[in-house]
């Protein structure tokens, strides 16, 4: 574990060692960002590292004792302002996004004696930010950018020149900047490094079918989860034979709040089942409607996954990494004119058959789930894509050396 300092969350950084700062932008981000950190600190105890998260609060890293630094608050949109959502970004600056960037921007500015490597975790607006005002020696560990969705434009490439060395997500992704003259090296998917397993009984009997349920960490998992909730119910209709139902929920989201979406559609708390939950198991509630039972997990979102047949995600990183375990995965959309949206069009080109993108329709939602399981061949076909777009896990360990290599080099 990486040790917090006496000053917690917003500790200062320590002027009389050699220092990594790790600059993320997202949850998800987070999450990989804090993989990567705990194994340089396996190898390297005495080396300070301080995380700066620019979207959000940072709660991944407090909750692995990792000392987070910087100005920090959690926008309306959680960082989804992709192909220039306006709606997104006005909800953003009313919240105050033009005031934070610019206290990011002044911390860093005031940090740049005093840190020996900067890495920088998602896509190009931490490099960009960082060039500008830290301007220290920088790597990137990038998380959204491939050539099968989203190939890095001429300028981004003119950026990434800039780093001392670019760990992309893909292989296809790193012979591509290679090509174009950018130090970049493939070593695996960080993000399947970011996955526990305790093997912990979840309660239900061996063998069963099962469900994994990821409402995403987003403001937007409370409206979508009476969606979920519906289509539950179809399932149990449709199906012909017992499913077991797992949600995975993320610490960001209000348990109390998340269960109440489903009490206008009856669903009720099971008897016995406080919030405070079983922990055991994970199991912190369990929803009841006509005999069905709806598990709702914390910090178990791999034994979630581990456990289940189909996927049913509405997240971001953890779809990603559902595929990369070989878990067929389905996500709904609120489909535009007819259309995915470009946050959920841009994961299923990245993605490609390891997730199919269906409307927000119960029924339609549903019907795809039963689709994949009563096709054991194209579930196999979505378990082999996944698998070959994300690639093994280990990158985490493999990047943490490179860091510790860069930062002894100067």
């Amino acid at each position: 574990m990486v040790k917090s300092g006496k000053d917690g969350l917003c500790g200062e950084i320590n002027a009389n060692m050699k220092t990594i700062l790790f600059v993320s932008n997202g949850y998800g981000e987070d999450t990989i960002s804090a993989a990567i950190m705990e194994e340089v600190s396996a190898l390297a105890p005495k080396v300070d590292l301080v995380a700066m998260p620019l979207v959000g609060d940072g709660t991944i890293y407090s909750q692995k004792g990792i000392r987070v630094v910087g100005p920090r608050r959690r926008m309306p949109s959680d960082g989804i302002i992709g192909n220039f959502n306006w709606t997104n970004i006005m909800r953003d600056l009313r919240a105050g996004l033009l005031s934070l960037t610019l206290d990011q921007a002044e911390y860093l500015r005031k940090s740049r004696r005093r840190i020996s490597l900067c890495v920088c975790v998602g896509d190009l607006y931490p490099v960009l930010l960082t060039s500008l005002f830290l301007q220290a020696p920088t790597l990137l560990v990038g998380t959204a950018k491939s050539v099968y969705v989203a190939p890095y434009s001429l300028l981004e490439i003119f950026l990434l020149r800039s780093c001392r060395l670019v760990f992309p997500r893909d292989q296809p992704t790193a012979d591509r900047l290679v090509s174009q003259k950018v130090r970049a090296v493939y070593v695996g998917n960080a993000m399947m490094d970011s996955l526990t397993f305790t093997g912990e009984d979840i309660g239900f009997p061996s063998g069963a079918r099962v469900l994994g349920i990821l409402p995403g960490s987003r403001e937007s998992a409370y409206d979508d989860f009476p969606v979920i909730l519906d289509t539950v119910e179809v399932l149990s209709r449709e199906a012909g034979f017992p499913l077991e139902f797992l949600v995975a929920l993320p610490n960001s989201l209000d348990l109390d709040r998340f269960l109440q979406t489903g009490s206008p559609r009856s669903w009720k708390l099971l008897p016995g089942t406080a919030l405070s939950g079983d922990s055991a198991s994970g199991v912190v509630a369990i929803l009841s409607k006509n005999g069905l039972r709806v598990r709702v997990l914390r910090e178990r979102f791999g034994d979630v996954l581990a456990s289940s047949s189909v996927v049913l995600g509405q997240a971001g990183t953890g779809n990603e990494q559902a595929v990369g375990l070989g878990k067929p995965t389905v996500a709904f959309d609120r489909l535009e004119r007819g259309y995915a949206t470009w946050y959920r069009s841009r994961q299923k080109d990245l993605l490609g058959d390891a997730v199919s993108v269906v409307p927000d329709r119960p029924s339609a939602i549903a019907g795809e789930v039963l689709a994949i399981l009563s096709d054991p061949e194209r579930a196999a076909r979505m378990e082999e894509a996944g698998k070959i777009r994300m690639g093994p896990p280990g990158a985490a360990g493999r990047i943490a050396r490179h860091i510790l290599e860069s930062c002894n080099h100067g």
